[in-house]
């Protein structure tokens, strides 16, 4: 996970360096001043300058205040981009902001100090000034921006003022000599791998990294059940982000802020347990999660920001009451989503926010709501019903592209309707109470109106082509399952009758008639046995009759004539030899 994120964050470093380098920043302005050394850009509506470029060759360079009488209060963006020469630098008080990449590519600059008078340092500012080992920032300044001390290699020293309240996303990533940063307590954000691959990140070793007061920045180690320590306070941008171990985590009542991105890409986590001090959840917190399908979010909480739950897994969700925003993409591309309680307090819906939930049937809004921009449901495929129950406006395209639309109910009058709020929607039908607003908008926008009394009741297991299902999938899941495990049996029937005729049931054939056949050899020896014992014995052996004699000896004995018997009485004798001899 290390390696990854390693990887990414270099792939994010280059990509900041990339835009800065390539993209050149073009200056819009009434006047330029070009006295030699320094370009300046004007504004006439304070009288100030902007430093724009810088042409000259010092080593030591302390920067001007005033310009044909206009106060020099900045450094434009990309102004000493790529200097090769320049060692030193010295700010004047009036200065009060050093913009993106004014220095960024310095190779020659060793050593800077930043007034109090500079309150904000911008996004790569001083990224890649390679010769850079020490910077020293007395206090007043409030914002240090994303990468401004990116791929800093040779710094191993920096000192931050408690006036610090911002620390960009990657601010100091890549500076792998970096080894004591003085982190004030004051700071309210800390950025993601702001310290990343630095020598100060190698030298940990809890589980936890905590910087500040109690923030914590990373959490290392591979549990899947966490229970965090209640020493921490806030949940840094990005502290368990791509960790693929973490199942549950359990947040102390000591925690007041999920930050920006905190737990984004944990595609195992399923349970958290968030206590009511929360007050505060960023951007991005729970984004990419895809194994989260329920989240209990406390009534602390009054806005969900953008992209919170974009790509994640959650099924239902009931928002607290409390709730009275929903920012851009928030629940973009939940296609698990099927049910969520809007609360009672909701009031606006932003762009996109529940674009692409496929299984999202029903969306029953309070009175409450007042606005849903563009494309807040934008390409939700499964949805079937919407219901109104206040004074709403629609904007355009606010239900966009949902093929299966059929009932948009209004309980109450519109404030306003913008043309293709309910674009591409050739289901739909307008229900409302004889409203004459939303039958002229019915006929500009080709849509029928019928009143609220013909609805139909809704069917949570109607499918999208009127039959009943389990999801809205067309289908029933339970009906499938059960065909299928018929056929199966079916199927196991016919294999079973086929093997029993080809195999089983020749062999009991045979089986029998060798069994009546050594039992009639049997018989046969047994008679032939007790022929032999009778012979033995001076018994006459009698012969087997045949079918014939059988059927002789099963007639009645006839009465022979007087004819018959004379013939016999006649009949010769045979010679006896004994006679002959006589």
């Amino acid at each position: 996970m290390k390696k990854g994120l390693f990887i990414l964050t270099a792939a994010l470093t280059a990509g900041m360096l990339t835009f800065c380098i390539g993209s050149p920043l073009t200056v819009d302005a009434k006047t330029i001043i070009d006295n030699g050394d320094f370009r300046y850009k004007i504004s006439d509506e304070d009288d100030t300058a902007e430093i724009i470029s810088f042409r000259g060759q010092s080593l030591f360079l302390s920067l001007p205040s005033v310009v044909d009488e206009y106060t020099v209060t900045s450094v434009g963006p990309a102004a000493f981009r790529g200097n090769k020469t320049v060692k030193g630098l010295e700010f004047p008080s009036s200065i009060k902001k050093i913009d993106s990449c004014a220095f960024q590519g310095c190779t020659a600059l060793e050593k800077i100090q930043i007034p109090g008078n500079i309150s904000e340092i911008g996004d790569s500012a001083f990224s890649g000034c390679t010769s850079l080992t020490e910077v020293i920032v007395d206090d007043g300044l409030q914002t240090i921006g994303r990468y401004s001390f990116s791929d800093c290699t040779s710094l191993d020293n920096i000192r931050l003022p408690n006036s610090l309240d911002v620390i960009g996303d990657y601010a100091f990533i890549n500076c792998t000599s970096l080894s004591s940063p003085e982190i004030p307590k004051s700071l309210r954000y800390f950025g993601g791998y702001a310290l990343e691959n630095t020598e100060w990140m190698n030298q940990q070793k809890s589980e936890f990294v905590v910087v500040g007061d109690g923030i914590l920045i990373k959490y290392t180690g591979e549990d899947k059940v966490k229970s965090l320590d209640k020493s921490i306070k806030k949940i840094g941008s990005h502290a368990f982000a791509g960790n693929n171990n973490i199942e549950e985590i359990i947040i102390p009542s000591s925690v007041s802020i999920i930050d920006v991105s905190a737990f984004e890409d944990c595609e195992s986590l399923k349970k958290m347990t968030i206590p009511t001090s929360v007050e505060k959840i960023g951007a991005k917190a729970f984004k990419d999660c895809i194994s989260l399908k329920t989240l209990n979010l406390p009534n602390s909480i009054n806005t969900l920001e953008t992209s919170l739950f974009e790509n994640s897994g959650l099924e239902n969700i009931k928002l607290p009451v409390t709730i009275a925003s929903i920012n851009e993409r928030c629940f973009l591309n939940c296609e698990k989503l099927k049910e969520i309680d809007f609360g009672t307090s909701l009031k606006t819906i932003k762009g996109f926010a529940f674009s692409k939930c496929s299984q999202l049937k029903r969306v029953v809004f309070p009175a409450s709501v007042k606005e849903i921009e563009k494309n807040a449901f934008e390409s939700c495929d499964g949805l079937v019903r919407a219901e109104f129950n206040g004074a709403i406006k629609l904007f355009s395209s606010s239900f966009n592209e949902c093929p299966n639309l059929k009932a948009a109910v209004f309980y109450a009058n519109p404030s306003e309707l913008e043309d293709n709020s309910f674009n591409m929607t050739p289901k739909l039908v307008i229900y409302c109470d004889n409203n004459l607003y939303l039958q002229q908008y019915g006929e500009s926008n080709g849509k029928p109106v019928d009143s609220v009394r013909n609805l139909p009741a809704y069917d949570p297991n109607e499918s999208l082509d009127g039959t009943e299902d389990n999801g809205g999938s067309g289908f029933s899941l339970g009906y499938a399952f059960i065909t299928i495990l018929i056929i199966l049996i079916d199927l196991g029937l016919v294999i079973l009758t086929s093997i029993y005729l080809l195999f089983i049931e020749p062999k009991q054939r045979m089986k029998k008639r060798d069994k009546a056949l050594a039992q009639a050899a049997k018989i046969r020896r047994e008679k032939a046995v007790q022929a032999a014992m009778n012979n033995s014995e001076g018994k006459p052996v009698v012969q087997p009759k045949n079918v014939t004699q059988q059927k002789t000896a099963d007639r009645p004995p006839v009465s022979r004539g007087n004819a018959e018997k004379t013939k016999e009485y006649r009949r010769p004798k045979r010679n006896n030899p004994d006679d002959t001899k006589k």
